[in-house]
């Protein structure tokens, strides 16, 4: 009952709202780090640019080529939100939320055409981003994931893979450093479990890590094919500490 009354409050409200009313809020949710701007439309279908920054009083901020469209539609027992973006997507991108016992559920409806970002939109977002100011192609799948929001906290669920392809930086005396993939997975009240490996390129990574309450912890080795070891000898100083050959990546 008291969700189909909010929905109701939600629509009416829908036809005085912009959807500027959303960019205080975002900007908010994120702690700055995530704006719109240039919004247009009524908050329920709108669009605007989409902005990275390095947070409150960062001078550094990135934005995406081309307009986030978003709609919000209500079904029976959902709302769903399509997101659709020209440089970005290839399939609309939909988030659905329903009541689910004494809480909320967010589901994320499969990505089977992967989504595409330019990996140095990142650098908006600030170290360690700006500093290796990586370039490449950042593709994201999804058989499904989701969260479920209730009295008793945050439970995950679902997977996300992440695949950066052709990654370059000026750091490096090598066109490419190669392309790599972050796997997901998220069950219930435990930390997402992180893996990352590599696909291709002289730049060898592998590791593993797990994102919790406390953020993001993860251990990871880093070294370069022997024929690229000079060439890659400045950047994997910075990465981390030397152990032989590799590097020692740590966060957390």
């Amino acid at each position: 009952m008291l969700w189909a009354m909010g929905l109701g409050v939600l629509g009416v409200a829908g036809a005085t709202w912009p959807a500027a009313w959303l960019v205080d809020s975002l900007s908010t949710w994120t702690r700055g780090r995530v704006q719109l701007t240039e919004v247009e439309g009524p908050w329920w279908r709108g669009s605007g640019l989409l902005v990275l920054s390095g947070g409150a009083g960062s001078g550094q901020t990135t934005l995406l080529p081309s307009r986030l469209h978003w709609q919000i539609e209500w079904g029976w027992g959902e709302v769903r939100v399509r997101f659709t973006q020209a440089c970005c997507t290839a399939q609309a991108l939909t988030l659905r939320l329903r009541p689910e016992g004494t809480g909320v559920a967010l589901a994320l409806d499969p990505i089977t055409q992967p989504l595409q970002w330019p990996v140095d939109w990142l650098q908006g977002l600030g170290a360690p981003w700006n500093t290796f100011k990586l370039g490449g192609l950042l593709e994201v799948r999804s058989t499904g994931a989701g969260a479920l929001l209730s009295q008793q906290g945050l439970l995950l669920r679902g997977d996300l893979t992440l695949t950066l392809q052709g990654a370059r930086t000026p750091l490096a005396s090598v066109p490419q450093l190669g392309s790599y993939r972050v796997q997901l997975q998220a069950q219930g009240r435990e930390p997402v479990q992180l893996r990352l490996d590599t696909l291709n390129g002289p730049l060898l990574l592998d590791g593993q890590g797990r994102i919790g309450p406390r953020g993001l912890k993860l251990r990871a080795n880093a070294q370069a094919e022997p024929a690229q070891a000079d060439a890659l000898k400045n950047l994997l100083n910075l990465i981390g500490p030397r152990q032989g050959v590799r590097s020692i990546l740590s966060i957390g």
